[in-house]
């Protein structure tokens, strides 16, 4: 044999061996996951209301950029009906995450369910109530005999401490009518007086034709705290990291849309396109939400903090209404342990994420339009 076709041969041999040790590092079996990749941890996370809003920019945006994934999780959403079905389904392992409001919260944890807020999603008040231009409602007090709409008749829980602080009256000196989702519908028709709602919300509804004048409680004075990430405290006990990673991928969505409103506003109608919701208007209410989950508190502490204060006045509130049977521990119900570990990621790297995201044209040509610059500011 000359050496020439000898040296042919060693590389044939060479190739042959490399190919055999590549393929066994991926793994020789049919469906074998190649090495080093593990599998996504199943996360589901439970709304207290249908998903199909412009209320969730975070998660959309956590989904459409990987957020999740990079923190190793496959995170699934649901909706419950129902003021308490979400913690109920967590506090059971039905589900990871739940997103109660506050006074559920509390109520839930007074009657004994195991359950703890870890991060602190809405750090301004977002409720209040809209009413029809021409009805004379023009301050809270006006609402005293009047008929509210709600979408369920557990939402007085949310409703009560909001008239008690502001004006010193209840729903027990109004008639409240449960309307369900056409419950905005009821007010524009004139049925009904006034209307419980909340930032996010509102918006969406004068984007869709119904246009109502509203009184916000923040306007108010009123500094309540707002929903968060609820988990049982056993699944908090047995897996921290995960409470950690889900809050985390969450916390960059947000952030995102801090930096590139316009880009979470196309993501979320790209998710829903069934809301019809034209993109000018759809950012009016995800510039809401930016403003919802972020502030002076947050700037200071990181994203998903609790003000044990804000927490503490809602208790007394509720205790003295009646609502909750007992002055529950905050320590019980809200903790502020893995805020630090939560907002330990790359931020520039998730700004530029959102910096280089790019529009559709036409939606880049709308911010022009609007005198925004090329994020929606």
């Amino acid at each position: 044999m000359n050496k020439k076709r000898l040296t042919r041969l060693l590389l044939i041999v060479f190739a042959v061996l490399l190919v055999s040790s590549l393929s066994f590092a991926a793994g020789s079996k049919e469906g074998e996951k190649p090495a080093g990749k593990e599998e996504l941890i199943k996360m589901t996370v439970i709304f207290p209301r249908s998903l199909e809003v412009l209320d969730d920019y975070y998660i959309n945006v956590a989904w459409a950029m990987g957020y999740f994934e990079q923190e190793g999780l496959d995170v699934h959403a649901e909706g419950a009906l129902g003021t308490t079905d979400a913690s109920k389904l967590v506090a059971e392992g039905q589900g990871e995450v739940a997103l109660p409001a506050p006074p559920v919260l509390f109520t839930a944890v007074a009657n004994g369910l195991p359950i703890m807020d870890v991060f602190q999603q809405d750090e301004n008040y977002i409720f209040g109530f809209g009413v029809r231009s021409d009805s004379g409602i023009n301050h809270l007090s006006d609402l005293k005999g009047k008929i509210i709409s709600v979408g369920d008749v557990g939402w007085t829980v949310l409703i009560d401490p909001l008239l008690e602080l502001t004006v010193g009256f209840t729903t027990k000196d109004c008639e409240v009518v449960s309307a369900g989702p056409g419950r905005a519908q009821l007010v524009a028709a004139g049925k009904a007086d006034a209307v419980f709602t909340w930032e996010k919300e509102y918006q969406l509804w004068d984007a869709q034709g119904i246009h109502l004048k509203i009184l916000r409680g923040y306007d108010y004075g009123v500094r309540f705290p707002g929903n968060g990430h609820v988990f049982a405290t056993k699944y908090i006990k047995e897996h921290p990291d995960r409470v950690v990673k889900f809050s985390r991928g969450w916390a960059k969505g947000i952030y995102f849309g801090v930096i590139n409103p316009a880009a979470a506003t196309e993501i979320t109608l790209e998710k829903y396109p069934m809301l019809g919701v034209a993109f000018e208007d759809a950012l009016k209410a995800i510039k809401a939400g930016v403003w919802v989950m972020t502030g002076e508190i947050t700037d200071k502490h990181g994203l998903g903090y609790h003000e044990f204060s804000y927490w503490e006045e809602l208790r007394d509130i509720l205790y003295e209404q009646g609502t909750i049977p007992r002055k529950v521990a905050l320590e019980d119900c809200i903790t502020n342990e893995f805020i630090d570990e939560i907002n330990n990621f790359d931020r520039e790297e998730v700004k530029q994420d959102a910096m280089n995201y790019k529009l559709k044209p036409e939606n880049s040509q709308k911010l022009k339009e609007l005198g925004l610059n090329e994020y929606g500011w």
